[in-house]
């Protein structure tokens, strides 16, 4: 279940469901719910739906709706149904420009929310052979950034990564249950209490494992660059995934993994009442709208350093 619920949240800004926060009252009120993550690639997929009943998995597809992308005052798009909950807009999203996103659906109130996207981290593979094993690899941030992700995605054997290959994340690529690091800025927040590949391998790891991912909070000019750190993880015919993100998906991550982190706590049955909410932005309905930008570096099937 762990695995099922952080694979869902690696692809996050690829395939986003019509979810919402678990509503315990009685009275259900139909709601109208918007999911898009803008990504830096050239088209974006929004999900457009109605809310369900508490216990239901049935959403209801709105096939009409005006959902238009603004860029500050200057409409850049207007989205077109695709099928079902999809709707797409052919458009590469610019770092720093701030975003907002407009829906009208007849029959319900303007939906409306916005989002900065993010720059890349300006990261790189650090070259350590004396270190350097299939579970540790050193990296190096070159400059200051505002909150980051890392985690990494294992793709099968039977399709060798090579070190020059221009990669993408692909749906079979299965997210690394744990990763652990030494990077100075990182937040502990999905930390076990426990080293990695325990009963795993011979060699203890040197870092605390952390559940699928790693949140580098923000570093800023007071630190000395570059930040050299090492990760690690399974991280042979692999990639690892440096997801800068806007501050709605940030929070909405976090808050996400720390609600599904809950629903997983079988030996602590009060975690399924605390006030774990995943993080909305979305004015006059449900949902979330946010960015999120990747860099991604591959690792050879063969060991290349």
């Amino acid at each position: 279940m762990r695995e099922a619920i952080f694979k869902g949240l690696a692809t996050l800004a690829i395939v986003v469901s019509c979810t919402e926060n678990i509503d315990f009252s009685s009275e259900f009120e139909k709601k109208v719910t918007v999911n898009l993550i803008l990504e830096n690639k050239d088209i974006q997929e929004l999900s457009l739906c109605y809310n369900a009943e508490p216990g239901s998995f049935r959403y209801e597809s709105i096939p009409e709706a005006d959902v238009r992308l603004y860029d500050g005052e200057n409409e850049v798009g207007k989205f077109i149904h695709a099928i079902r909950h999809t709707w797409k807009l052919d458009y590469t999203p610019i770092a720093g420009h701030t975003y907002r996103l407009s829906v009208k659906v007849p029959g319900h109130k303007e939906i409306t929310a916005e989002t900065t996207m993010p720059v890349n981290v300006k990261v790189k593979r650090v070259q350590d052979k004396q270190t350097s094993t299939d579970y540790h690899k050193s990296f190096s941030q070159n400059a200051p950034a505002s909150p980051y992700w890392i985690f990494v995605m294992i793709r099968s054997s039977t399709k060798p990564i090579w070190t020059k290959d221009i990669v993408e994340i692909e749906p079979d690529d299965n997210i690394a249950n744990s990763i652990g690091s030494d990077h100075v800025a990182m937040d502990n927040f999905n930390a076990d209490d426990f080293l990695m590949f325990t009963d795993l391998i011979q060699k203890t790891g040197e870092s605390f494992s952390h559940d699928g991912y790693l949140r580098i909070g923000e570093t800023d000019k007071n630190l000395e660059y570059p930040i050299t750190f090492f990760i690690e993880s399974w991280l042979r015919n692999a990639i690892v995934v440096f997801r800068t993100s806007s501050e709605e998906y940030d929070k909405y991550l976090k808050s996400s993994i720390i609600k599904a982190n809950a629903y997983i706590a079988e030996d602590d049955p009060t975690a399924y009442f605390e006030e774990n909410v995943i993080y909305s932005n979305i004015k006059g309905g449900l949902g979330i709208f946010a960015a999120c930008s990747d860099t991604l570096i591959a690792r050879s099937y063969i060991i290349d350093d």
